[in-house]
């Protein structure tokens, strides 16, 4: 689920262009082993529960028809699990206690910007994350293109960055790279 909105829009404040957004997501898992189609004793891990609170500025100055700054941070709760496949019948089990620990807590923020509206609408901005639980921290580049709001695509990439002496976690990807098409549909 994600909810959000501009909630203090209208209103005669420095708050009117601070977006609030809410996403989550929860896991509930029935699969027995043999709804993964992999062999018995399989090890993979899982984002099982997310939450991510992220605050938006947006319009902190204009750059003529480059668009708008905006920037913004979050917090956000992910619970990984490793998990392993001992028994076709029943569920997956926990693989490894040390990746049981609960959720693992990360600080969000971006600096961007944006031009919406009219035939072409164009974002692009910086990312960086840190993992409080783990000392670990990513830096990425997100970018969206969209032609009179109906077609367009999502990029991003995303690198880890030593914040610590600790190593990336086993779960994350050393670089990954997302790219997806639009289609929205206005009505």
């Amino acid at each position: 689920m994600k909810g959000g909105g501009k909630f203090f829009k209208g209103k005669d404040t420095d708050l009117s262009n601070v977006d609030i957004s809410l996403t989550t997501y929860f896991t509930i898992g029935t699969d027995k082993g043999a709804d993964f189609k992999v062999p018995l004793g399989t090890k993979f891990f899982t984002t099982r529960n997310y939450v991510d609170l992220f605050i938006k500025q947006d319009d902190i100055a204009r750059l003529s028809d480059w668009g708008a700054v905006f920037a913004g941070i979050g917090v956000s709760a992910t619970d990984v699990k490793y998990l392993q496949i001992t028994s076709m019948t029943e569920a997956p089990t926990i693989a490894d206690s040390k990746f049981d620990n609960g959720f693992r807590y990360s600080v969000n923020s971006e600096l961007g910007l944006a031009n919406i509206g009219g035939l072409l609408s164009h974002s692009v901005g910086v990312i960086l994350n840190y993992n409080i639980s783990e000392e670990t921290g990513y830096l990425g580049l997100k970018a969206n293109l969209m032609v009179s709001n109906v077609f367009g695509f999502d990029f991003k990439i995303m690198t880890p960055i030593r914040m610590s002496s600790a190593s990336q976690p086993a779960y994350r990807p050393d670089t990954y790279l997302v790219f997806s098409p639009i289609i929205r549909i206005n009505y």
